[in-house]
């Protein structure tokens, strides 16, 4: 068995213990805080720790054909072989040294890699049904939906916005627990806030959305720290 560590290209390092087979991988290895595939950085420890030059092979010495003896009424000379030409060594073939990943630097909201377009979508999965369903609740919308309906569809955006906006920067599980906090806590803060107000304007849906989804951003961070601190102690 051997002990091998790696680091993943946003910045976090693990260790593991494998029986490799012809110095690769019998299994894939993922990074434990952003998911990434790491088995080629291991594949290429793996093939550096075994890599050597193999011995080279002897030369085969010259060979000399036996001289004749000379036999009556006729002289022969003897005649020189040519030593054959020496093997060369086979050279093992060269190792790549890979340069250490760059340390992943913390982009806009804290984790390894900044929001991708992709990524910025699922902010808008999260907010829409929060502020749909707390204009339905407060009668903006003349709308009859059960209250129980619209918990359940804010709370669905959350898991697919928080999943959305996290999917290849982390665990996707943190942003869909912090995407149905976000919904909710900006669900109620707007209804709070139309249900006292004959009217409202879009700054001050945005100010409440922000506010009651402010529980939501404080869980981000605390999630950030946790798995930071657990990827520091497994390393």
């Amino acid at each position: 068995m051997r002990e091998l560590k790696v680091q993943c290209d946003c910045g976090q390092k693990f260790k593991f213990d494998v029986e490799p087979v012809n110095n690769q991988m019998p299994f894939t290895v993922a990074c434990p805080v952003c998911a990434r595939d790491g088995t080629e950085k291991a594949n290429l420890l793996l093939r550096a720790q075994a890599g050597a030059a193999p011995a080279p092979m002897p030369i085969s010495p010259a060979v000399a054909a036996p001289s004749m003896a000379p036999q009556p009424a006729l002289r022969v000379n003897p005649v020189a072989y040519a030593a054959p030409p020496p093997i060369a060594a086979a050279s093992p073939p060269p190792i790549r040294a890979s340069s250490p990943p760059p340390k992943a630097s913390l982009k806009h909201d804290g984790w390894g890699q900044a929001e991708s377009d992709f990524n910025k979508k699922g902010s808008y999965v999260v907010l829409v049904p929060a502020v749909l369903g707390g204009m339905v609740s407060a009668g903006y919308i003349p709308i009859e939906i059960p209250p129980l309906y619209i918990f359940i569809a804010i709370a669905l955006g959350g898991l697919v916005g928080g999943y959305i906006n996290i999917l290849g920067r982390g665990p996707v599980w943190a942003g869909m627990i912090v995407g149905v906090v976000m919904g909710i806590g900006g669900y109620g803060a707007l209804y709070w806030w139309m249900q006292n107000h004959n009217s409202v304007r879009k700054y001050e849906v945005s100010i409440a959305f922000v506010v009651g989804a402010a529980p939501g951003f404080g869980l981000q961070y605390l999630l950030q720290w946790l798995l930071k601190r657990r990827g520091s102690a497994e390393s």
